[in-house]
């Protein structure tokens, strides 16, 4: 939640009078020189605390301020290592994870570093090996953490060499830092294999607990599993977990970047990618009675068990078929709609709609299409009755939904070749950036129109998401976190002995004739 400031014009220019006619020894003459220092103002709000803003994971802000065009200003700040997680921020500070296991803390309106845990008070030791087809040169923090607001607690998970190799969760004051009593966590349950499993999907939190998703390294290496667990808010240790698999299925990891969501009654939602083991016959008709848990959606309870299940299971997609091809629906996590709607899609370009009330079991989806032909990789975004895709080799695809009549509606209402990657929807556009984090892009939702184009620097990952708060949008690329104002314009300086200026907050100085100046140096005061 970033702060407003609160200073209206006629309250300055009232305090500007009584100075000047109160100390008369600084200002022989009614005369006085005013200069104006702007501060870009924002809005109230509630804060993006989770990937793609809560737990549907349907990206969109309510809450927003409406756009007025900008940005009006920006701020870019280096951090040690790659930022894959998505950057989250409240009450005035954002929040960005690296692969450096290190946290930092910035303040959302200027870039200024309010903490950081890095260097030698990072979070963990980063591994600097790689594994299977990754090696990104360091690997620490690639998941988006969870922000719990009513404890003020960011938790975080990183794989860590010491003392030994393995995935710990780390769980930090958000005012400035410190280690929660009860963590760090070990996140190792028995049968998980560090040098096999990673730990790409967003946290997420509900129940009095944190989930946490595992899924296999780039290039499906080894016997790697679909293992989900829960550690308590308070931390000590893992309490349940999930991991479905039997004696010869392997792979059906969980890697998707968006994660678990979860609906409003606690109930669990992940999408799992190809199995690489015995599941029986490789194109369809599959054998069902082998299915290894790939290739589906999977409803847990709170507490990890079960409760229902989707695959796709047809002559034009089954799950058999998806797992034999690597076109796997694994490229990123459920997105939950209005209606008890899930909206599914992967690497094959299809997309469909579940109902969350009842999965369906094998082919039991609303509705199955050609959504945009491509691959789909991180996470969608959801508003105003359609669904934005980042369709590789096509662009960002709009396609409307009826989440009463059950329904996607093709060919797309719009395309845009921009090379998106997960896009977001706040203050009445639709925001995604490039892959290679070359520029941050604004669409309007109903045409495609574009609204906003302008430059990042570069050195993007793929998966790479946005997360905005106050009419701020933050990206992170590369090494960099940049933030873009396009809330309010800010103000305009000064010098009028009569206070004229366009904006009602400002930070300012008074400045007598005689030379004497009176300065705020509190900005604090304001907000």
């Amino acid at each position: 939640m970033l702060k407003p400031h609160r200073i209206v014009l006629a309250s300055l220019a009232a305090i500007v009078i009584v100075i000047a006619f109160t100390l008369p020894s600084l200002a022989t003459t009614p005369a006085r020189h005013v200069a104006a220092k702007p501060i870009a103002p924002l809005v109230a709000s509630t804060g993006w605390t989770t990937y793609h803003h809560d737990n549907s994971r349907n990206g969109y802000d309510p809450n927003a301020p409406a756009f007025n065009g900008g940005p009006f200003s920006q701020w870019t700040k280096a951090v040690d290592q790659a930022v894959y997680a998505e950057p989250l921020a409240f009450n005035g500070t954002v929040y960005v994870a690296t692969m450096g296991d290190s946290v930092y803390a910035f303040d959302g309106t200027t870039g200024n570093q309010v903490w950081a845990r890095t260097g030698a008070t990072s979070v963990g030791t980063a591994d600097t090996a790689g594994y299977c087809s990754f090696n990104p040169g360091h690997i620490g923090i690639m998941s988006t953490p969870v922000i719990d607001l009513a404890a003020g607690i960011l938790y975080a998970v990183g794989l860590t060499t010491a003392p030994a190799l393995e995935y710990r969760m780390y769980a930090l004051h958000i005012s400035d830092g410190s280690d929660v009593t009860g963590f760090p966590v070990d996140l190792t349950p028995t049968g998980l294999s560090v040098s096999l499993q990673n730990q790409r999907a967003a946290l997420a939190l509900s129940n009095g607990h944190v989930y946490v998703a595992f899924g296999g390294w780039l290039g499906d290496c080894g016997a790697y599993h679909p293992f989900v667990v829960s550690v308590p808010v308070a931390g000590g240790a893992i309490d349940h977990v999930f991991q479905p698999q039997t004696a010869g299925q392997t792979g059906a990891g969980i890697w998707g970047p968006s994660g678990i969501a979860i609906d409003g009654s606690g109930n669990l939602y992940i999408t799992t990618g190809n199995g690489t083991g015995s599941y029986g016959a490789t194109t369809f008709p599959c054998t069902n009675t082998s299915w290894d848990h790939g290739d589906g959606v999977i409803k847990l309870t709170s507490t990890l068990t079960q409760a229902d299940f989707w695959a796709p299971d047809n002559s034009t997609q089954s799950w058999c078929d998806l797992h034999r091809t690597d076109t796997d629906i694994g490229s990123l996590g459920p997105d939950l709609l209005p209606g008890n709607e899930i909206f599914q899609t992967g690497k094959s370009g299809y997309g469909w709609l579940v109902n969350s009330a009842a999965l369906g079991g094998f082919d039991g989806q609303q509705t199955q299409v050609l959504a945009c032909g491509g691959r789909v990789f991180g996470g969608t975004a959801y508003y105003n009755g359609r669904i934005y895709l980042p369709c590789d080799g096509v662009g960002l695809v709009a396609l409307s939904v009826d989440t009463t009549a059950h329904t996607i509606t093709t060919p797309a209402d719009w395309v845009q070749a921009v090379n998106p990657g997960p896009p977001i929807a706040a203050m009445g556009l639709i925001w995604t950036r490039d892959q290679g984090g070359n520029n941050l892009y604004g669409f309007d939702p109903a045409t495609g129109a574009q609204r906003v184009k302008t430059a990042l620097g570069g050195g993007s990952n793929h998966f790479g998401s946005l997360a905005e708060d106050g009419g701020w949008i933050f990206v992170e690329h590369g090494a960099n976190i940049t933030g873009f104002n396009f809330n309010i314009p800010p103000c305009s300086n000064t010098t009028s002995a009569h206070w004229v200026a366009n904006c009602s907050y400002q930070q300012y100085s008074l400045t007598g004739n005689n030379g004497s100046t009176w300065v705020d140096t509190d900005a604090t005061t304001y907000r």
